[in-house]
């Protein structure tokens, strides 16, 4: 009998400590996370800590951690957690009075993107399971994902006898911008700046000699519209194919110190600044090129003959604007013919499958199909 009552006792007092551990559990504990790198190549292992500080005396026998991620960003699971058949992470752990515990997972996403972890669900148990208390912890993580980087070579043109290093070097350096003279003509130029006047006075081939001022920008416009009306269709194959056609060619500007600028009708995701920049500043830093092209969405703001008309606003004569688009509705391409009859040099890039954009006339069209088999 005596054995009893003192089970009993003994039972009532683990289940008054148990209830206070749980009642207090949240009392001076503090959950939160670290990541490694918030800036990563597509399937770059990058690590993500979860730190846990109990700065009282009472441990916490039981705590379950529940985080979910994007479809895309997946944690290499270890022995101390498991995942459900979403894309919902549980980890358990067990600290003791005025402990902290590190935890590191290791993490990597598969897709180019801005993927944010939000809130984590924590839950907090006694010895027994008797009782259980719940709370959610503010704590957002950025991951910005690059878009991948593929070299001019591999680039899959309409035409195959054009390269993308002649592109670069043609729109660059050989666009009539500024006749700065006329000098004798050599097998490299073309017979489209001979200059013929001049040529049948001196006798022989002339050809006019352009500047190739450091000057020169190049603004990519980008539209993710692939058709009418804008909201209707999202095709995801041609928006990453015109994303890699920027970082690809962009990337060569820059090397040839020409600065880049991206001006897009895509919603942007930043979880720290405003959403509603449109047309990024002019940049030589390839990095910052790459986070333009992780932030883009697939989700568009409005229609891409407003962006080109808002851009009218902004034109250059030192620019040389390069649309990607996948689809251009009649209104876009009176507006992108208004530009090039303005006298402003633009180009566009068809990212379609199909070659959907019909040609425009003084216009150049190339025609890009993704990376080369």
């Amino acid at each position: 009998m005596g054995a009893y009552i003192s089970f009993v006792v003994l039972l009532i007092i683990g289940t008054i400590l148990a209830k206070k551990v749980v009642d207090t559990g949240f009392y001076n504990l503090d959950i939160k996370r670290e990541i490694s790198k918030s800036k990563v190549n597509i399937n770059e292992v990058f690590e993500i800590t979860t730190i846990i500080e109990n700065k009282k005396r009472l441990p916490i026998s039981f705590i379950t951690i529940e985080e979910e991620y994007s479809g895309e960003v997946k944690r290499l699971l270890s022995n101390d957690d498991f995942q459900d058949k979403s894309h919902f992470y549980y980890s358990t752990y067990s600290i003791s009075g005025n402990e902290r515990l590190k935890r590191t997972y290791k993490v990597t996403a598969s897709k180019r993107g801005v993927y944010i972890l939000k809130n984590m669900n924590v839950s907090i148990g006694d010895y027994f399971g008797y009782a259980m208390e719940n709370r959610a912890i503010t704590n957002l993580l950025e991951i910005v994902v690059y878009p991948r980087v593929i070299s001019l070579r591999e680039l899959n043109l309409n035409n195959n006898s054009l390269q993308g290093e002649e592109i670069v070097k043609r729109w660059i350096y050989k666009d009539p911008l500024y006749v700065k003279g006329i000098r004798d003509y050599t097998l490299e130029d073309r017979m489209k700046d001979i200059h013929w006047n001049s040529s049948m006075k001196m006798n022989r081939l002339m050809v006019k000699e352009y500047d190739t001022t450091s000057e020169k920008k190049v603004m990519f416009i980008f539209s993710n519209q692939n058709t009418t009306p804008f909201w209707s269709v999202v095709n995801t194959e041609d928006i990453e194919r015109g994303i890699e056609v920027i970082v690809a060619l962009g990337r060569e500007f820059i090397k040839s110190t020409t600065p880049v600028a991206i001006s897009t009708n895509s919603q942007i995701i930043n979880m720290y600044e405003s959403t509603e920049i449109r047309t990024f500043p002019y940049t030589n830093n390839f990095s910052y090129l790459l986070e333009i092209g992780a932030r883009i969405d697939i989700r568009s703001r409005g229609e891409f003959s407003k962006h080109l008309r808002d851009i009218l606003r902004i034109l250059d004569r030192n620019t040389i604007y390069i649309v990607v688009a996948a689809f251009l509705d009649e209104e876009s391409i009176n507006i992108i013919s208004k530009i090039n009859s303005l006298g402003f040099t633009i180009k566009i890039i068809d990212t379609s499958k199909d070659e959907a954009i019909p040609k425009i006339s003084f216009i150049e069209i190339i025609s890009y199909k993704g990376v080369r088999g």
